[in-house]
């Protein structure tokens, strides 16, 4: 997911439990409930307070959709999503952008990823506290360093 594409994951994060719930995937075949998934998907964006207008195509909210449905378990048992966990991230933390984004002397890339601020090999779980919003480069190049480490590089 690109950092730009996250308020539409956002919208359809808030809508996709109850929606699910209510009709399953198969009414998606259905010309006219596909543009009611997409007035729904709209909605819920508007009332995030966005402004600038919806600037998705019916087929873009689609796939979406399509992906949200299809994401794995980031801890198996559990309900945490990737995406999931992206739009608490960008909600919660008010984090719109690559937390080592002027931090750290590689540039950003415009793929968004969760990071553990505590690694995985030192314990970290993918939790709200334990978790910031960085570009997959910035990710990568981290590993299991600590932050102060990584910054800090040249």
């Amino acid at each position: 997911m690109k950092f730009k594409e996250i308020p539409l994951f956002r919208a359809v994060h808030r809508i996709y439990p109850d929606i699910e719930r209510r009709r399953g995937d198969a009414w998606l075949r259905d010309t006219n409930k596909r543009r009611e998934l997409y007035r729904e998907v709209i909605n819920a964006f508007l009332n995030f307070g966005y402004e600038d207008g919806f600037p998705w195509s019916l087929e873009a909210v689609l796939v979406a959709w399509a992906t949200y449905g299809k994401q794995s378990k980031l801890v198996p048992g559990t309900e945490v999503t990737k995406i999931g966990l992206i739009c608490d991230l960008y909600e919660k933390h008010d984090q719109k952008r690559c937390f080592y984004e002027g931090r750290h002397s590689v540039p950003c890339d415009d793929e968004a990823t969760v990071d553990r601020i505590r690694p995985a090999s030192k314990g970290g779980e993918y939790t709200v506290q334990n978790c910031v919003l960085a570009c997959s480069k910035h990710n990568t190049a981290r590993s299991d360093k600590r932050i102060s480490d990584f910054v800090n590089e040249e």
